[in-house]
């Protein structure tokens, strides 16, 4: 996992005379308390060069991106208990783990604290509260955010996410790039949860977790191949003709029923790829396998997608 270079908040008073923007980095953001040990009054935090991210923390104006859920949480962080940790979806996110479109369009952040009611109120924050806080799994994201571990803020958002969406989350948990964890870690945790809240969601994601995904679009597409009433597939498994040769790698594979099934994304729109795209499923077809491609259309009405793999299970058990 690649770690952007770390940023420190506050950079050492320079000499007089040098504008207050440039004693803080353009990527930080400072209390009062550690704008003024970096020789920055508080008018000059309210004038034109910062901005309040939120109540009590300020940026400069440059800062690229103000708004991003980083830097609210971090701003937010820097205002209450030093144990705080991102947590439950924010954490996920921080972590890298791709999240379902109506988890990400609530902006809130979630933050696991080890006192109750020892925080600021913030607009826009859902405050959690852990008695025993120091036993929490936790590390560092990328960004340097203390947060609960992968794992631990998967289990949090099952008060938050629908059936499927905690499998596409634990999916994007034992992903085929950069997993973030195993599948034997996952049940083992998940095993030592007996009391937590929600444990029965959990255990009925944790059924229809697989590894290997790239997307949870792909395991969008997985679940409704259930639905269909298909077998279990294998998961970008890749597939070889006779001599060896690579032909290629489906986001899902049936080799008992010679299919494959794909979900082409936006990007799969752009004529380069849509050669790629094209390419491939001549190789696949050549080698007797059929393709299903489930479209971003499919996302709100997938009883289309659904009847074309009922239709190619049906052809395929008869062939």
């Amino acid at each position: 996992m690649i770690t952007p270079n770390s940023v420190s908040a506050v950079s050492p008073p320079l000499r007089r005379g040098v504008h207050a923007t440039t004693k803080i980095s353009r990527h930080s953001v400072v209390t009062p308390g550690q704008a003024a040990k970096a020789g920055i009054t508080r008018n000059q935090l309210r004038g034109p060069g910062f901005q309040q991210v939120i109540y009590g923390v300020h940026a400069r104006c440059d800062h690229p991106d103000p708004r991003s859920l980083e830097t609210r949480t971090r701003s937010f962080l820097a205002t209450t208990h030093r144990a705080a940790l991102a947590a439950s979806v924010s954490a996920l996110v921080l972590w890298g783990v791709q999240v379902p479109g109506r988890l990400t369009r609530d902006t809130t952040i979630h933050v696991l604290i080890p006192i109750r009611g020892a925080h600021p109120q913030r607009t826009g924050v859902a405050v959690h509260w852990s008695r025993n806080i120091a036993s929490v799994p936790k590390s560092t994201t990328p960004h340097g955010i203390p947060a609960c571990d992968p794992i631990e803020a998967w289990m949090q958002a099952a008060s938050l996410a629908t059936h499927e969406e905690l499998v596409q989350l634990g999916d994007q948990l034992v992903r085929f790039n950069d997993p973030l964890t195993t599948m034997p870690d996952l049940r083992r945790r998940l095993s030592r949860s007996d009391r937590r809240r929600h444990v029965r969601a959990l255990r009925r994601a944790m059924e229809d977790i697989r590894p290997g995904t790239q997307s949870i679009l792909e395991t969008w597409l997985r679940l409704r191949a259930f639905e269909a009433g298909l077998p279990e597939p294998l998961v970008n498994e890749p597939i070889y003709d006779k001599t060896g040769r690579f032909v290629a790698r489906p986001d899902l594979y049936w080799p008992a029923l010679r299919l494959a099934g794909e979900y082409d994304g936006d990007y799969h729109g752009d004529p380069t790829q849509r050669l790629r795209d094209n390419d491939r499923r001549r190789r696949l077809d050549a080698q007797g396998i059929a393709v299903v491609v489930a479209t971003k259309a499919d996302l709100a009405d997938p009883s289309h997608l659904i009847r074309s793999l009922q239709q190619a299970h049906a052809r395929a058990r008869t062939a």
